[in-house]
């Protein structure tokens, strides 16, 4: 008699979970985030962590000073330095 060795396929569905995962750290304001600034005139970046929360701080500090800009008087737009 001759004996077949017989493979058994186990499925297991676990993309659902880490997507999950990945949805609830992209949500996450304490998530930390790490970021490569490149820097002029060498090849070398330097890499900056911070979390979520003050990245979006950041962001809205900076569009904050670009309408304070744009709204100051004698602004204006159409002449270039």
């Amino acid at each position: 008699m001759l004996l077949i060795p017989t493979l058994a396929i186990l499925v297991v569905q676990v993309e659902q979970p880490i997507v999950v995962e990945g949805e609830r750290l992209k949500r996450d304001p304490a998530a930390v985030v790490c970021k490569a600034d490149a820097k002029t005139n060498t090849r070398f970046s330097k890499r900056t962590c911070r979390t979520r929360a003050e990245w979006q701080q950041i962001a809205e500090q900076g569009r904050r000073d670009a309408e304070d800009m744009i709204n100051k008087p004698g602004f204006d737009s159409r002449r270039s330095n």
